[in-house]
């Protein structure tokens, strides 16, 4: 019974933002959740004024709602974050927005093993292209992309 209570409150939660306590519910709110309850389950609806499916949301909703508010705002701060991580907006002069990607290139430090301990500089990483399988264990570059490609 609670599973399918709980599947009601998210169709409200679905078509808004649900009432903070299921006393704050509206009318309609209401009679969706009774009328659903007692189809479901028949031995609901042979009492007066549905006070059997009422006392099932007043003991289970408040649960409900704590949970689902604390994924609902999981999930606006992903997105939120999501958003910042991949674009910056610059105010220039006279009021222009300019979208920039904040992203940078993946670059390895001295601990990376890939850069140069005298000079502090660092390689980028490239993707390798179209490898040439071969028996050494050199390695080769490839002068149509000059992509550095290490084999086993």
């Amino acid at each position: 019974m609670r599973r399918f209570a709980r599947s009601i409150w998210v169709l409200f939660g679905s078509k808004g933002t649900p009432p903070p306590t299921w006393g704050a519910a509206d009318v309609e709110s209401r009679k969706l959740y009774c009328a659903e309850m007692s189809i479901r389950f028949p031995e609901l609806g042979l009492c007066e004024l549905d006070w059997k499916a009422e006392q099932i949301a007043t003991d289970n909703y408040p649960s409900w709602h704590t949970t689902w508010s604390k994924q609902q705002d999981a999930i606006k701060q992903e997105e939120t974050s999501q958003a910042s991580d991949f674009s910056t907006q610059v105010k220039r002069r006279h009021g222009e927005l300019v979208t920039t990607n904040s992203k940078r290139a993946k670059v390895r430090g001295k601990r990376g093993g890939n850069g140069d301990a005298k000079t502090n500089k660092t390689a980028v990483e490239r993707p390798v292209r179209n490898p040439t399988p071969c028996a050494c264990t050199s390695t080769h570059y490839s002068p149509d992309d000059f992509t550095e490609s290490r084999h086993a």
